[in-house]
C-alpha cells in the first residue's frame, strides 16, 4: 500500500501541487507552468525509442487534415535526423534534434528566446506550437499521445546518441 502526500512545490516562480506516491518509486510528470515541469521516473526512454523509431504507433494527422498519418509516416525518424556518432546526422526533411539545441535558450523561427522543457516538447507534438508559441511547419504532424509516452519520448530525445538502438 503507498502511501500518497501532497507537496506545495515552487519552481521558476510558479507554485503547483505534486501528488507524491511514496514507497512506489514513480511519480507521474508534474506541470507547473506552460514553460515549467518535472521529469520523474515514470518517463521511460527505451518506450521513447520505440515510439521514436515506429515500433510502437503514434497516432498523429496535418494540421487541417482529417484521416490519420500511417504509421510509417507517423514516426519520428520517418522525417527528423540525429546527430550520429560518427559526428554527421542521418537523413530527414525535419530538423535535426539535438538536444543541446533544443534546451539551449535561443530564438526559434524567429521568436522570442526560448528553449525547450517536456512540457514545450509535449505541447509542440500536440498543438504545432514551439515553446515562444510561434507555429511550426504545416509538414510537422499534430499527435494525439498520452503524457506518459511523450514524457518517454522527450527522455529518449534528450539521449539522442542511442535513440536509433533497439531496447
Amino acid at each position: 500500500m503507498s502511501v500518497l502526500t501532497m507537496t506545495r512545490v515552487v519552481l521558476a516562480g510558479a507554485t503547483g501541487l505534486a501528488v507524491i506516491a511514496a514507497g512506489v518509486g514513480m511519480l507521474a510528470t508534474l506541470t507547473v507552468s506552460a514553460r515549467t515541469s518535472v521529469t520523474t521516473a515514470a518517463a521511460d526512454p527505451a518506450l521513447g525509442r520505440t515510439l521514436w523509431q515506429g515500433r510502437a504507433p503514434l497516432q498523429a494527422r496535418l494540421a487541417g487534415e482529417g484521416a490519420d498519418l500511417a504509421p510509417a509516416q507517423a514516426r519520428c525518424a520517418a522525417c527528423h535526423a540525429l546527430p550520429s556518432p560518427e559526428g554527421g546526422s542521418a537523413l530527414g526533411d525535419g530538423p535535426m534534434l539535438e538536444s543541446s539545441r533544443l534546451v539551449r535558450p535561443m530564438s526559434r523561427r524567429g521568436g522570442k528566446v526560448s528553449r525547450y522543457d517536456e512540457a514545450a516538447f509535449c505541447r509542440l507534438l500536440r498543438s504545432g506550437l514551439d515553446p515562444a508559441a510561434n507555429p511550426v511547419s504545416a509538414r510537422m504532424p499534430r499527435y494525439e499521445i498520452a503524457a506518459a509516452d511523450c514524457a518517454s519520448l522527450w527522455q529518449a530525445v534528450l539521449g539522442a546518441g542511442d535513440i536509433n538502438r533497439r531496447s
